[in-house]
């Protein structure tokens, strides 16, 4: 269970800051080409949540 805890710990640590860039990123490329910048936005968050996700069910 410790073992959880610090991924757990650095997995929301890395959630936290690729959401905060992404959402820089979104704002900034805002004016270039919305459709795609959602798209990548969207996948990224998909992906670290499916990260987090396995990384708790797998120590039970």
């Amino acid at each position: 269970m410790r073992d959880f805890d610090i991924v757990a710990f650095i997995c929301s640590i890395i959630v936290i800051f690729m959401i905060v860039g992404c959402t820089l990123f979104v704002i900034r490329e805002l004016r270039y080409n919305l459709k795609f910048t959602i798209i990548i936005f969207i996948s990224v968050i998909i992906g670290l949540g499916l990260i987090c996700i396995y990384n708790y069910f797998k120590n039970f």
